[in-house]
């Protein structure tokens, strides 16, 4: 604005000037000229400044809350005691809520049995004793030790005994006591004077044994169910249609366990649920009749495929219910509708070489194998004794399946040189895309102990297993010890592989031929 106003004022004083220069002999008197006004000068705007944006602040993550339960969870080796055998107690801890956990405890060796040293050697055993600790307190602090007052239960014959207060006792958090004292420094000074190494009620935090390794890759988890057998039809297929609606599938019927109550078996029905799906099933019963042996497989096929037209698939047969009377089971999967054909052969060469190729023409077709046995059926000309390969076709699939079959001796009782072998032979076949799908001799080889596998086209994902030396259920286990186990493992994401749960895979659609399809689709 400045140099506008003088630019003016020089403009000024020149005028002025030019008029002082004038003749003074003229006779006309100079008017006097009009002064240009000044204009006025345009102010230059001043320019709005960009505002500095206000950052968004970075939120403070929210903590994942820490429950009193949760420094337990995990695995801890028992100090040696007296070094028997060579063997050490490991602990499994298992979160149950956010102030119980459960203890589950499997026998494992030392490299050097003679001194209880060197490397932890994998035993392949079910978990075998359990216990429950209940009401964990608040951590007490006394000097640099902490412990918590819980209320704890041992598993005695298949039950929970009454509980007893206890005192766990942390020397730091990777290692604790189960403290013979309750005063808070006798806590402290007990802690520091334990033999971690040697006491045998004293635990130090350690990796997971085989047996309670997650799979690499964890697919979905699954939750398992027991439920009572059922004296009447009506009421067996009532319970299969209320664990259905809820998402559970029948495993297998009927498992005998021990009675913690009686001498008599207990006979359980064992459910399973994919926690990652939200699918549900129905279940249905089909009585067939027929007073001809040879007619029976040949019916048998009929009611599959009239069951199959209508989106049902096969589950089991519950065998001659009455006299010349077979029931069946047939399920169907609620979410994902589908229909079945199922096709044959009717085998006179049996061979092994004969009963693969059969197998693995039936599989080109996109036929999955469900059962193979000698019958006494006709094939359409003649009665007679035929092996019978029967497999299934799902509306949904559009792949093939291929099949092949590994010899291999076992010894009995099943041992640890045993599952040595069948963990390779899993890992070798898993790795090519082949499942296992028998292992209980469902193709009747007689006498011959072996493994067949299922390649099918359609399903690539992760394969991976775990292998025990014997079955997660037996005779002489009772409920409680059989559901926990099996639960366990079903939350570190293995499902059952095989019936009777002696091989774990991390594969929800897998199942065998002894267990029939579990979740259809």
């Amino acid at each position: 604005m400045n140099n506008i106003l003088k630019g003016s004022s020089i403009a000024l004083i020149f005028i002025a000037l030019s008029g002082c220069g004038s003749d003074d002999n003229d006779s006309e008197p100079t008017p006097t000229p009009t002064p240009t006004p000044t204009p006025t000068p345009t102010p230059t705007p001043t320019p709005t400044p960009t505002p500095t944006p206000t950052p968004t602040p970075t939120p403070t993550p929210t903590p994942t809350p820490t429950s009193v339960a949760d420094r337990f969870v995990g695995s801890w080796l028992a100090g040696k005691g007296g070094c028997i055998n060579g063997s050490a107690l490991k602990m499994n801890v298992i979160k149950v809520s956010d102030n119980s956990v459960r203890f589950a405890s499997e026998t494992v060796r030392y490299e050097n049995e003679s001194n209880c040293t060197g490397n932890i050697v994998a035993s392949y055993r079910q978990a075998e004793d359990f216990s429950l600790v209940s009401n964990i307190g608040a951590p007490q602090t006394v000097q640099t030790s902490s412990y918590n007052k819980v209320d704890w239960q041992l598993v005695v014959a298949g039950k929970l005994t009454q509980k007893q207060p206890a005192i766990l006792g942390f020397k730091n958090a990777n290692q604790f006591c189960l403290v013979p004292t309750d005063e808070p420094n006798a806590i402290h000074n007990y802690l520091q004077q334990a033999n971690f190494d040697l006491t045998n009620t004293c635990f130090t935090k350690t990796t997971p044994p085989a047996s309670m390794q997650k799979p690499t890759q964890v697919l979905a988890t699954a939750s398992f169910r027991l439920g009572d057998n059922k004296e009447s039809w009506a009421d067996v297929l009532s319970q299969l249609n209320d664990q259905g609606r809820q998402g559970y599938a029948l495993l297998t019927p009927s498992i005998r366990l021990d009675n913690p109550d009686g001498s008599f078996a207990l006979y359980k029905n064992l459910y399973v649920k994919n926690n990652k799906s939200t699918d549900t099933y129905t279940y249905k019963t089909v009585d067939v009749k027929t007073n001809s042996v040879a007619n029976r497989y040949l019916l048998w096929v009929n009611e599959l495929n009239k069951q199959g037209s209508l989106g049902y698939i096969y589950k089991l047969s519950f065998g001659e219910v009455t006299s010349d009377t077979d029931k069946y089971l047939f399920v169907k999967n609620d979410k994902k509708p589908a229909t079945y054909s199922y096709s044959n052969r009717f085998l006179t060469n049996t061979s092994r070489t004969s009963i693969l190729n059969a197998f693995n023409e039936l599989g080109a077709q996109g036929c999955k194998l469900i059962y193979a046995n000698s019958e006494f059926t006709n094939n359409g000309t003649t009665n007679g004794t035929f092996y019978v390969p029967t497999c299934v076709n799902s509306s949904t699939h559009n792949g093939t399946y291929a099949y092949r079959y590994f010899e291999v001796p076992q010894h009995i009782p099943f041992n640890k040189d045993d599952a040595i072998k069948l963990e390779k032979l899993l890992k070798e076949q898993a790795a090519e895309g082949y499942r296992l799908v028998d292992a209980n001799n469902n193709l009747g080889f007689f006498n011959i102990d072996g493994y067949l596998f299922e390649r099918d086209s359609e399903n690539t994902g992760p394969i991976e297993y775990k292998v025990f030396i014997e079955d997660a259920a037996s005779e002489t286990d009772e409920p409680y010890i059989f559901e926990n186990r099996i639960q366990d493992q079903g939350t570190l994401g293995w499902f059952f592989a095989v019936r009777l749960g002696s091989v774990y895979t991390n594969s929800p659609t897998n199942y065998d031929l002894a267990s029939g399809v579990v979740f259809p689709k």
